[in-house]
């Protein structure tokens, strides 16, 4: 047990204070705006409290709702959105050509 040990064990005790510390401020943050609302107000503050709890809770699922390809188009276009105010590495054309080639097999597959 040398000193790679012993570091590590300081790191690992640094960042669980830090989690204990956020901890703390979310707990603050909730119970902050629980009985300042105005009365005629109350109601949408609380819903939007709750919105906004169920949204840290929730883990961000993909939507069943849209199509691969359209998922795939959107993808290609953020791409060439990016490429317009940076220039491209070699693997972000890569990746670039692969969709596109991607996409050509998906039609004609259709």
């Amino acid at each position: 047990r040398g000193f790679a040990f012993r570091r590590k064990q300081k790191i690992e005790r640094q960042y669980r204070k830090l989690l204990k510390k956020e901890r703390k401020v979310h707990s603050q943050q909730d119970d902050q705006f629980t009985d300042t609302y105005p009365e005629h107000l109350k109601h949408l503050y609380l819903a939007e409290e709750e919105m906004l709890k169920k949204r840290r809770k929730a883990p961000r699922a993909p939507d069943d709702s849209v199509s691969p390809e359209e998922n795939l188009n959107k993808a290609v276009e953020s791409v060439m959105n990016e490429g317009k105010f940076k220039k491209k590495t070699s693997n972000q054309k890569a990746k670039e050509e692969y969709e596109k080639i991607k996409a050509e097999r998906a039609r004609k597959k259709e």
